[in-house]
């Protein structure tokens, strides 16, 4: 084979190695690797996490939980004036009446709580720019948005290739209107972000904030979020177990309570999930890392506008491609082989 060959078959391979599933798992491997090879990050200050540990579960049961408890949380954090209050519980249905109108109420009162929701039954949608559907309403007990609490669905997507959680959906369709993922949606309240002001493009997600800024979320060609962990659980610090905050809590509401604790929940986002049920899941670096850690870790990317993008295959192959053409140059010609011959004795 000419050495004209070598390098057209290097030109074919780079611009063809994108479409092979060999090429897609070189990439993820090399992702995996990159993680591991990097430092952990410090995640945004603007997130704590209010979470529900075993000693919560010892106190209050297994789940599902009541829902007066979540209500009393709401309203603490709300007069230690939390900026969003995200639930990563499922409330699909309802229970008793007690229970139900006390968190109605929290809910009606706070103007700031989003709650997610997990769509069983998604379909591609070939062609559009949102490209997940579903004929599912979102399974959100009704009065709860009927109170004012808004929606973010709760889907992670699985690699195929490192049989890990990469991808969030950015958005699914639900008839005619559009429901973000969780921390999508935590930000737009966070950030006082209208549904006019989101614009969805072929590869990224813009959010208009003040003053001509943005906030732009890169997508692959699925319109999906890829998330760029930023460590294993132990580099989110802002944790708090949920059995304390809910009797600290309490005591806020009750009058009693100092105020040790506001600094921690003021002006912030402040997430509500679980550490010990199934929602767990594999990533770059756990095998058992929650599901609420993940949307914490996408709130960051978001905030932080810190992201994994995909990388063109084709240029895993532009050094050693470029290396083989130097090769060849220098020598592969009679009058820089010369030159190669004598630098070497010089050097010897």
């Amino acid at each position: 084979m000419t050495y004209l060959g070598i390098i057209l078959l290097l030109i074919l391979l780079a611009a063809t190695f994108d479409t092979t599933t060999i090429g897609s798992e070189f990439e993820w491997k090399s992702i995996d690797y990159r993680f591991h090879m990097r430092d952990e990050l410090t995640p945004n200050q603007s997130i704590s996490l209010v979470l529900l540990d075993e000693a919560s579960r010892d106190k209050f049961g297994d789940a599902p939980y009541q829902r007066r408890i979540f209500a009393t949380v709401i309203k603490g954090l709300m007069k230690l004036k939390a900026a969003v209050i995200g639930i990563d519980f499922r409330f699909e249905e309802a229970s008793d009446k007690l229970n139900d109108s006390l968190l109605v109420d929290a809910i009606r009162k706070s103007e700031n709580v989003v709650i997610g929701c997990y769509f069983r039954n998604i379909d591609p949608a070939p062609g559009s720019a949102v490209c997940y559907e579903t004929e599912e309403m979102p399974p959100v007990w009704s009065p709860l948005m009927a109170a004012g609490a808004s929606v973010g669905h709760l889907g992670v997507f699985l690699n195929q290739y490192n049989r890990q959680i990469s991808f969030m959906p950015g958005f699914i369709s639900v008839k005619d209107s559009l429901i973000p993922c969780f921390p999508l949606q935590i930000v737009k309240t966070f950030r006082n972000i209208e549904d006019t002001n989101v614009e969805i493009r072929e590869d990224e997600i813009k959010l208009l904030i003040a003053d001509n800024r943005s906030l732009e979320i890169p997508t692959n060609f699925s319109s999906e979020i890829l998330i760029n962990f930023l460590g294993d659980e132990e580099v989110f610090t802002n944790c708090y177990s949920f059995i304390d905050v809910h009797a600290y809590c309490k005591t806020i509401l009750a009058g009693t309570g100092h105020q040790e604790l506001s600094k921690e929940f003021e002006n912030k986002i402040v997430l509500i999930g679980s550490l010990i049920d199934e929602d767990i899941f594999v990533t770059p670096y756990s095998y058992d890392f929650p599901g609420v850690l993940i949307h914490a870790t996408v709130i960051d990317n978001i905030l932080s506008q810190r992201f994994l993008e995909h990388l063109p295959y084709s240029e895993f192959f532009i050094l050693p491609l470029l290396a083989f053409i130097l090769y060849l140059i220098f020598l592969q010609t009679a009058y820089f082989r010369k030159i190669a011959g004598a630098a070497i004795v010089l050097v010897l």
